[in-house]
This record gives structure tokens, C-alpha cells and sequence, in this order.
């Protein structure tokens, strides 16, 4: 594992999914008074904890621009920030700017969907819909991207916009900060609801890749996901809120309340340390009372070996809570075991050799061993099994 300074240059604090509503429905109303209770417990960590600055991904509020409620949510959520007193930089989610234009949404939700009136709405409250800001040799740009393969104006003007900014700050280290993920296991996987779809998908990474963006982060699917695309960290942010039910497909134990949408340990925020040449993203759980965990990529020193006999990067079908995609699967790669092992401050690793012979595996296998793990390959005897 390659080692760096344990001093990071500076940290800082992602945030996403808080869903802060303010409805008068004595049927929500718990619910509602849970997720505050949870955004206030975020908000006093992070108060503590003091980071250089605070980034939300999107999702401050639940109600969608046209409901009633959407402006008194918009309100709660900045009343609740107001403690911090580092600066807060938010990014617009398909809550709180509209859908993105998507063939599964059912006809009757469409007045859900991103419309010129409803990104001039989100700009009265809270602010522009794409921008960017410095922090030391740190470039942060944050998208709007709910409007990719739009077709709309805006569109083109956020790719001519973000193209001529990273063309611009060559000589910086860039993050890119916006709702959705560009995809949450692989890049060519389909097309579906919680990631950036073709065509706007390639030409944003391969614009990502060519400007050697360091970091991606997004948030939108309520679970931690993580890749590298050659020099690019994408991470998916669990969120601070709720959980998504339709995910807790990931999860093999039983869920302790409300079946899993309100357990503190997958809820939380992560914490971001830069340092001088990476960054290593570490999740904050609600009920945490240490502010940092250890993880493998700042470890110093000898590391104890794991053998994984479990299944460690396992895939995993997930289906839609919401009628949307009712005739599809989303087939992606659970990241949790990956995320305990980092936790645990774990680098090496002991695998069977049949993980080499799963083409999925062993790509993950060289993702990892490029990051600094280091693998140990057991067999039976010699192997009598060639695959392509």
C-alpha cells in the first residue's frame, strides 16, 4: 500500500439525501421529524468535527418543485444548516430541481420531470445549478446533472461551460460534485434510473479522463459505491437520511426498524482527507462517537492478511420499489465487503484462484492491486481450468 503524509492538506465533508420535509400529514409527520433528527445530528458532527467546507449532493428536501410544500422544506433545510459555520456548497438532485427525462417514468408523474420554471425555482432558493469553487490547489466543480441527455438548452450550455472549465484549470487538482453517479459497478453497464444514461454517460467520462479529474462523488442512490477509472475515484454517497428499500437487497442481515430505511449504521456523511497526491473517503456514521475510522489506503506498516472465503465483490440483482423499470434488473456489484475491509484498515488479501477465473473478479482484482492491495492466490493443487 503506498503511503503518504497522516497529515492531509485539508479535509472536507460530503453530505446527500438528507430529504427534509415539512408536511402537514400527521401520517408523515414521524417520518418526518426522524429525517430532521437525523440532518441535526449531521450538522452537530460536523460543527465538531470543523472541516474546510461542507458539500450536500443533492436531495436537501423531499417535495418535488411543484409540490406545496417545496419552499417550506427549501427553508427548513437552510434554518437547520445555519450552525455551520463553514461554508456550505450544495448541488441540485432530481428532489430538488426536477426528474431527469427518463422513458420509466409513468406518464402521471411527468409534471415531476426538470422544466426550465423548475431549475428558475431551485436558483431563487438555493442558488446557481452549476458552479465552481477553489480550495487550495483544488479545483470543485458542481453539476446539474439531471439535465444530461435533456435535449435542453441548458444542457449544451453545461457542456460548453464545464468542457471550457477544466480546460482552464489544468493546473489544478479537479472534483467533480453532482447528484447522479455516471454508473454505480461498471461503465458499459444498461442504461437505468440511478445512473447518468448513454450517450451524455461516455462523453462525460471520457471529458473526465482526458482532464485527468481526480474525484467524482454523487450521491442519489442512498449506498456507498466505489470505482477507479484509471486516474478517476468515483464515489457514491450513502445518504444522511433514509435508506432505499430497494437496495436493501445488499444487505444479507435483517433489517432492525421500518425494514432498514432508519438504521444509523448505514446512514452517515463521509469525511474526505486530501492529501498532498490522492484523497481517502471515510464514512461517518450517525451514531459514530470516533470522528475517524482507520482505513487500508492510510495505513503505515505491516497489515494482516484476510482470507475472503465469502463472496467480497458479489453481484447483486435489485429490483425498483416504484414501478419504474418493473420489467428490468439492475445487476451491479455490492461494495459494502470492500468497504468493511477498508474500514478495518485491511490491505492484503487471500483469494482462490476461481476468482481469477470470473472476468468481473479479476478486474476488480487489478482495480485493487493498482490501488496498493496486495492479493495471495490459494489452489488445490495445480489448476486444470482455462478460461478467455
Amino acid at each position: 500500500m503506498k503511503q503518504m503524509s497522516q497529515t492531509p492538506e485539508f479535509s472536507f465533508a460530503i453530505v446527500t439525501d438528507t430529504h427534509l420535509s415539512a408536511t402537514t400529514s400527521v401520517e408523515e409527520g414521524a417520518e418526518d421529524q426522524l429525517l430532521s433528527a437525523h440532518y441535526k445530528r449531521v450538522v452537530e458532527c460536523l460543527t465538531k468535527m470543523n472541516p474546510a467546507f461542507v458539500v450536500h449532493l443533492g436531495d436537501m428536501g423531499d417535495p418535488v418543485p411543484t409540490s406545496d410544500h417545496y419552499d417550506a422544506a427549501a427553508k427548513m433545510f437552510w434554518d437547520l444548516s445555519a450552525p455551520l459555520q463553514m461554508p456550505l456548497h450544495v448541488v441540485p438532485g432530481n428532489h430538488d430541481i426536477g426528474e431527469k427525462i427518463h422513458k420509466a417514468l409513468p406518464r402521471v408523474t411527468a409534471d415531476v420531470s426538470i422544466t426550465p420554471e423548475s431549475i428558475a425555482q431551485y436558483e431563487r432558493l438555493y442558488g446557481p445549478q452549476r458552479y465552481s469553487f477553489e480550495h487550495g490547489n483544488c479545483l470543485f466543480i458542481v453539476l446539474n446533472s439531471m439535465l444530461f441527455n435533456s435535449g435542453f438548452e441548458e444542457e449544451h450550455l453545461q457542456w460548453d461551460w464545464l468542457t471550457e472549465t477544466l480546460a482552464s484549470h489544468a493546473d489544478k487538482r479537479i472534483f467533480l460534485l453532482t447528484h447522479y453517479p455516471i454508473y454505480l459497478a461498471h461503465r458499459d453497464e444498461p442504461d437505468f434510473y440511478d445512473n447518468i444514461e448513454e450517450p451524455a454517460r461516455s462523453r462525460l467520462l471520457a471529458l473526465l479522463l482526458e482532464h485527468k479529474v481526480e474525484g467524482y462523488f454523487a450521491g442519489h442512490v442512498h449506498n456507498f459505491f466505489y470505482d477507479w477509472a484509471e486516474a478517476l475515484h468515483h464515489t457514491v454517497v450513502p445518504s444522511a437520511g433514509i435508506m432505499r428499500t430497494d437496495y436493501m437487497e445488499l444487505f444479507n442481515a435483517s433489517p432492525s426498524r421500518d425494514d432498514g430505511s432508519f438504521d444509523p449504521a448505514k446512514l452517515g456523511f463521509v469525511w474526505v482527507d486530501v492529501f498532498d497526491q490522492t484523497h481517502v473517503p471515510r464514512f461517518v456514521r450517525l451514531g459514530d462517537d470516533l470522528p475517524y475510522r482507520p482505513h487500508a489506503r492510510t495505513r503505515d506498516g505491516a497489515s494482516a492478511t484476510i482470507d475472503l472465503r465469502l463472496p467480497w465483490c458479489p453481484q447483486t440483482d435489485v429490483p425498483c420499489a416504484w414501478g419504474l423499470e418493473i420489467f428490468e434488473r439492475k445487476h451491479i456489484r455490492n461494495d459494502y465487503p470492500l468497504a468493511a475491509l477498508w474500514e478495518m484498515a485491511i490491505t492484503d488479501f487471500r483469494i482462490p484462484i476461481s476468482d481469477l477465473l470470473d472476468t468481473k473478479v479479476a478486474s476488480r482484482i487489478k482495480q485493487l492491486t493498482a490501488l496498493g492491495h496486495r492479493f495471495t492466490i490459494v489452489s488445490f493443487g495445480l489448476p486444470n481450468i482455462v478460461r478467455q
